[in-house]
């Protein structure tokens, strides 16, 4: 998977990339280190996924309450 990042130049260019999730603390930690704040852009189907998934319990795996 690929985030965008997305960050100004010293010039104000605004600048583009995509960067494999494995790497993207590195690439945010440079930026961090030469004062550029960058913007992280992940794709929607992850964010969806990221928020549905742990509010989805297949009933199979409920346990049953024990009075």
């Amino acid at each position: 998977m690929f985030i965008e990042i997305t960050w100004k130049n010293s010039k104000g260019e605004t600048l583009k990339s995509l960067v494999e999730h494995t790497k993207v603390q590195a690439f945010v930690s440079g930026f961090v280190e030469r004062d550029v704040k960058p913007e992280l852009t992940m794709p929607e189907d992850v964010v969806l996924n990221q928020i549905a998934e742990p509010l989805y319990t297949p009933e199979s795996e409920l346990t049953p309450l024990q009075n």
